[in-house]
């Protein structure tokens, strides 16, 4: 094995083998504190900077909440495509919500309203923005809005959420 010395004295292993074991121990209790649900998220650096890992169940009540509410919601991003939506953003759309997961949030503004909904979009990355804007769904008709931007920052996503209202 190349870095270890072969003629340890009994003093230098006695202190690997007490490194080793608060090792153990330390793995041990993160494993532990894992089963327990003590752990909601890992975070882990690599070669891609540091990435957030959610255990199972951690967000399954925040999902539900969003999934189920009746307005619309969508996470925009950066190239303004569709990160994510839920099914009253799809009903809105009158589009099915696989459809729209990574198609450009322009196919569904109504051209009077895009000059309007770029600006609020904008500052939506800054900042809370609110405004009215007309959608338009899958089947053409035009459906007014009113909506709020939220800047979300997370995972190094420059992202937004926007949640049209019924």
């Amino acid at each position: 094995m190349k870095g270890m010395k072969k003629n340890k004295t009994y003093d230098e292993l006695l202190i690997e083998v007490e490194n080793l074991i608060a090792q153990l121990t330390e793995a041990e209790e993160t494993l532990r504190a894992i089963r327990s649900g003590e752990v909601d998220a890992l975070v882990v650096s690599g070669e891609k900077g540091e990435q957030v890992f959610t255990l199972k169940g951690a967000e399954q009540p925040y999902r539900i909440l969003i999934e189920e509410m009746s307005e619309g919601a969508a996470m925009l991003a950066a190239d303004d495509s569709i990160l994510y939506c839920n099914s009253g953003f799809a009903g809105m759309l009158k589009t099915p919500l696989e459809k729209l997961m990574g198609t450009g949030i322009a196919h569904y503004i109504a051209p009077a309203d895009e000059a309007v909904f770029w600006e609020l979009l904008r500052q939506g990355r800054e900042r809370s923005s609110k405004g009215e804007i007309t959608l338009l769904a899958g089947d053409g008709t035009l459906y007014p809005r009113s909506f709020r931007l939220i800047p979300c920052r997370w995972m190094m996503l420059s992202s937004s959420i926007w949640l049209p209202r019924i």
